[in-house]
C-alpha cells in the first residue's frame, strides 16, 4: 500500500558498493556458506526486478509511484516474467542441499516456477498463481493469475476442489494487508531460521512484520545474518554484513566462489493422455474418450490446468498391424483442467486393441511455447482406463520442447523405465547363487544412521569357499567396503523362509526351516548385523515354546503389519522329504515374539475351502475391503502342478476364501510324469506389495515363471506387465520401492539388483513427501472470517 512507502530520503537511496568492497564481502559471505550446516536465505520484491517486476519501496517501486500520485506500469505481466540469476542460482543450491531452505515474501510465483519444490519453500505472502481449498487444504499451482470473483476480503475464484470427497471453494492463495499469514509456512519459517547459522536476505527492505522478523531471529540465536540489499534496512545496524548491491551480481560472484554454476532456465511441465475405452454414445454405439489433462509435478494425481486447448486425431491399430484413421473427435464438456473428446467406433474396428493418438496441445504461451504434437500408441484396457504420462521440458531460450520421460499408466500402475543402474555385486562378498536363498532387506536405522542393507542368506554344498551370509548396504552409492559378510554352520542351508525381527527389523532377520539335500529343518535362527559395529554379523539360536511346525523347506514365514495378530507372522506351508515322494503342507503357524531370541509357535486351525498343499508360494498381507488383515497366497508348487492362483486367509475370522479373479490371469503349468516324485522343480516365484496412497498395499506385484503380473487388490484384477523370462529372480522391497535380485555373469556365479519400472500411481518419493503435506488451517481460519462477514 502507498500509506507504507518510506518518506524518509536516505531509506529510499539506494547506495552501491565498490567493486572491491563488493568482492571482499561476497568473500567473507562465500566462506561462511562452505563452513554453514543450515543455511537459509530470506527474499524479497528486490530479486525480481530484473525479471520486470518493480520493487515497492525502491525509488521506482510501486508505492513509492503511488505515494507521489504516480501509476506504476510493467512492461508485461507478472505471469510472463523469468527466473533471473537470482532465483535459478537458489534452485542450485537448493539441488545441492547447500541451502537448507528458503522463505520469501514474494507472490510472483516465479520460486516455484523455477524449480523450488514446496516443501523447501515457505511463501509467507502467498502466491498469485495458487489456489487453496478452504475445506481440504489442497493446493492447485496454476498456470494462469488466480483472481477472486468478487473485489472483498473473500477469496473465493469461483472453482471449486477437484477431489471427489471434498468440493469445496478455492481460494486465492494471497495476503491482503491486515490478514494472518498461512499457518504452516509461518511454522516452518519460523523453525529454520532458529536452526540457521547462516540467513542471508536478498532484495527485501525488512519492513512487513512478522516475514521481517525471520532474520533477526537467525541474529538472536547467534547466527551469522547478512543484508543484500541497495537500501539500508531496519535491521542494517544489527547484521553482520551489509553487501549494497544488485542480487544478481552478487549471486553471480558468489556462485563463482562456490564452484557451482548457475543452471539455464527449464520450464517443466507433466501431461497426461488419458484413452477411456467402453463409453456408450447410444443403445447399440460404442466411443472413446481421449482426455489431456496438465498435472502438478509434485503431486501427480492432481489437475492443475496447463493446457489451453487441444485437438485430437485417432488411428486404430488392427492385429495386423494396419493403421486406420477414426472418424473425427469431438470436445465434449469436461471438468476444470481437463480437455476432453470422443470418438464414436465404427462396427468394423470394434475388435482393435491398440490405438494411435495423435494430440495437438496448446499451452498458454507465457514463455512463447509453441504448440506441441505427441503421438503415443496406447494399448486398450476394455472397459477401462490406460495413460501415458510425459514429464515435458521447454527451453525458452530455443523456444522448442524436450520429453524427458514417459510413463505408461494402467489400472492405478504406473510403468517408467528407471534412471537408476543396476548394483553389481562382487564375487567374493555375496553367497553363491542357489535356486531359494533367503533375501530380505533390513530398514533404515534413525538412531545409528544405518543405511537399508540387502541380507542374502544361505548357500548350496558347493560354497567354493564363498560365504552363506551377506548385507549390502543400499545407500546413494554402493560402497563394496561396506558389505557385511561371513560364513555359518547354520546356514549352508537354501529354501528357507525369512522375515524381519518385529522388535529390531533395521538390524534382525528371522529364518526358519530349509534343507541342505540331506535333511529339512524346522529351527528359529536370527541373523543380527551389529549397528555401529562395522565388519560384524552374528548368528543367534532361538529357544521356541509352544505347537513347532514340522521340519520343511519352501514355506512363507510373512510378517503382520495390522489387526489383531499385529507384529507376529505367519508360516504357511513347504514341503518335506524322507528319502522317497514329497509331503506337502497347508497347515498355517503363528508366531510371537516374546523377547529378542524367544519365540512361541501356535498352531492354527482354519475353516473355509484351504488351498491345496504347497511350497515356494509367495504371501503377503493386506487389508481387505471390509478393513480385515488378510493373508494372501499366491501360486507354488505340489510336486505336478506350478499354480499361479490366490487363496485368502482372513487374519480376524481365520477363514479361507478363493476371490473372484479378473484380468490377465496367469496361466498354471502341469508338469505330469516329466517330474520324479523325489525331486522338486524350483518354481521361483516372488511378490511384494505395493503401496497405495493410504501407505497400506493396493497392488501385489508378482513374478513367477509365467511372467510378471500386477494384482489389484480393489477389484481382484490381474495386469500382465512384463513377459516370461528364464531369469525369474527374486522381489524386494527397498523402501518405497521394488527391487529385483538376479543372477548374473556368464556361469550366472554372481548377484545384482534391477530397480524395476513399477510403482503405484500418485505416491511421491520418499525424499518428496514432504511436499505434498497439505495444510487447510488458512482454508479453515478464512472460512470462518468469511461466514462472520456473511452473518
Amino acid at each position: 500500500m502507498a500509506h507504507t512507502a518510506h518518506t524518509d530520503p536516505e531509506l529510499i537511496r539506494e547506495r552501491f558498493d565498490s567493486e572491491e568492497e563488493l568482492d571482499r564481502k561476497v568473500r567473507i559471505l562465500a566462506v561462511k556458506i562452505k563452513e554453514s550446516k543450515h543455511f537459509c536465505v530470506f527474499t524479497g520484491a528486490g530479486i525480481s526486478t530484473s525479471a520486470g517486476i518493480p520493487d515497492f519501496r525502491g525509488p521506482n517501486g510501486k508505492w513509492t509511484l503511488e505515494a507521489q500520485g504516480k501509476q506504476c506500469v510493467m512492461a508485461k505481466p507478472v505471469i510472463k516474467c523469468c527466473p533471473t540469476k537470482t532465483h535459478m542460482a537458489l534452485v542450485e543450491l537448493q539441488r545441492r542441499k547447500t541451502l537448507k531452505y528458503l522463505i520469501s515474501q514474494n507472490c510472483d510465483g516465479i520460486h516455484r516456477r523455477s524449480g523450488i519444490p514446496g516443501s523447501a519453500i515457505s511463501e509467507l505472502h502467498g502466491n498469485s498463481n495458487m489456489e487453496e481449498c478452504e475445506k481440504c487444504g489442497q493446493q492447485y499451482f496454476r498456470d494462469f493469475p488466480c483472481h477472486r470473483i468478487n473485489r472483498s476480503r473473500d477469496h473465493y475464484t469461483g472453482r471449486h476442489c477437484t477431489r471427489p470427497s471434498c468440493k469445496g471453494r478455492l481460494l486465492e492463495y494471497t495476503i491482503d494487508f491486515g490478514q494472518d499469514l498461512p499457518e504452516r509456512p509461518l511454522e516452518r519459517a519460523y523453525a529454520n531460521a532458529k536452526a540457521a547459522d547462516v540467513h542471508l536476505v536478498l532484495g527485501s527492505s525488512l519492513t512487513v512484520s512478522p516475514a521481517c522478523d525471520m532474520p533477526a531471529i537467525t541474529k538472536r540465536k547467534g547466527g551469522f545474518l547478512c543484508i543484500c540489499n541497495l537500501q539500508i534496512t531496519p535491521l542494517s545496524e544489527r547484521a553482520d554484513m551489509h553487501i549494497f548491491g544488485k542480487t544478481d551480481d552478487v549471486m553471480e560472484r558468489l556462485m563463482k566462489l562456490l564452484e557451482v554454476p548457475i543452471p539455464a532456465w527449464t520450464l517443466r511441465r507433466h501431461i497426461r493422455l488419458t484413452v477411456k475405452d467402453g463409453v456408450k454414445a447410444g443403445p447399440t454405439r460404442n466411443a472413446i474418450e481421449i482426455f489431456a489433462e496438465g498435472l502438478d509435478p509434485e503431486q501427480p494425481s492432481i489437475v492443475v490446468g496447463l493446457l489451453k486447448g487441444a485437438q485430437f486425431q485417432l488411428s486404430a491399430v488392427t492385429d495386423n498391424k494396419s493403421v486406420k484413421i477414426l472418424p473425427e473427435a469431438k470436445l465434449v464438456k469436461s471438468s476444470e483442467g481437463t480437455i476432453r473428446a470422443r470418438v464414436e467406433i465404427p462396427k468394423e474396428l470394434s475388435s482393435f486393441r491398440k490405438l494411435k493418438v495423435k494430440s495437438k496441445l496448446h499451452f498458454f504461451s507465457h514463455y512463447e511455447e509453441p504448440s506441441l504434437i505427441l503421438e503415443p500408441v496406447i494399448p486398450l484396457n476394455i472397459n477401462g482406463e490406460v495413460s501415458v504420462e510425459y514429464q515435458l521440458d521447454y527451453l525458452p531460450l530455443r523456444q522448442e520442447w524436450k520429453v524427458s520421460s514417459i510413463s505408461l499408466v494402467s489400472n492405478g500402475l504406473v510403468t517408467k523405465p528407471s534412471s537408476e543402474k543396476p548394483l553389481l555385486f562382487e564375487r567374493g562378498s555375496t553367497p553363491v547363487p542357489c535356486h531359494w536363498p533367503g533375501v530380505t532387506v533390513f530398514d533404515r536405522d534413525q538412531k545409528s544412521g544405518a543405511e537399508r542393507a540387502l541380507l542374502i542368506a544361505g548357500s548350496t554344498v558347493r560354497a567354493h569357499g564363498r560365504p552363506n551370509l551377506s548385507v549390502i548396504p543400499l545407500g546413494s552409492k554402493m560402497d563394496q567396503n561396506k558389505v557385511l559378510f561371513g560364513s555359518f554352520p547354520e546356514l549352508n542351508v537354501w529354501g528357507h523362509s525369512i522375515a524381519l525381527h518385529p522388535l529390531a527389523p533395521a538390524r534382525k532377520a528371522i529364518l526358519f526351516g530349509g534343507w541342505d539335500s540331506r535333511s529339512q529343518y524346522n529351527r528359529l535362527l536370527v541373523v543380527e548385523r551389529a549397528l555401529g559395529a562395522p565388519g560384524k554379523l552374528r548368528i543367534n539360536k532361538c529357544q521356541t515354546s509352544g505347537t513347532q511346525p514340522s521340519h520343511r523347506a519352501g514355506s512363507t514365514l510373512t510378517p503382520i503389519p495390522f489387526g489383531e495378530y499385529k507384529g507376529k507372522l505367519i508360516l504357511f506351508g513347504g514341503s518335506m522329504c524322507k528319502g522317497g515322494p514329497y509331503k506337502f503342507f497347508n497347515d498355517v503357524h503363528i508366531l510371537t515374539c516374546k523377547k529378542d531370541n524367544m519365540f512361541d509357535w501356535e498352531s492354527v486351525k482354519c475353516s473355509g475351502e484351504a488351498p491345496s498343499a504347497r511350497a515356494q508360494h509367495s504371501a503377503v498381507v493386506v487389508r481387505l475391503s471390509n478393513g480385515d488383515p488378510a493373508l494372501t497366497v499366491i501360486g507354488g508348487y505340489n510336486g505336478k502342478t506350478l499354480f499361479n492362483d490366490i487363496n485368502v486367509l482372513n487374519l480376524r475370522t481365520m477363514t479361507w476364501s478363493s476371490p473372484n479373479i479378473k484380468g490377465n490371469i496367469p496361466h498354471a503349468t502341469h508338469l505330469g510324469k516329466d517330474v520324479p516324485e523325489f525331486r522338486v522343480v524350483a518354481a521361483q516365484a516372488s511378490a511384494q506389495a505395493l503401496q497405495g496412497d493410504k501407505r497400506e498395499p493396493s497392488h501385489i506385484l508378482y513374478r513367477s515363471r509365467a511372467g510378471t503380473f500386477v494384482l489389484r487388490l480393489e477389484d481382484w484384477r490381474w495386469q500382465q506387465v512384463a513377459k516370461k523370462s528364464e531369469e525369474v529372480g527374486h522381489l524386494v522391497k527397498v523402501g518405497e520401492r521394488i527391487g529385483l535380485l538376479v543372477t548374473t555373469g556368464d556361469k550366472a556365479q554372481n548377484y545384482g539388483l534391477i530397480p524395476t519400472p513399477i510403482a503405484v500411481c500418485g505416491i511421491a518419493d520418499e525424499n518428496d513427501r514432504r511436499s505434498s503435506q497439505r495444510d487447510n488451517r488458512y482454508g479453515q481460519a478464512h472460512a470462518r472470517y468469511c461466514s462472520a462477514r456473511r452473518h
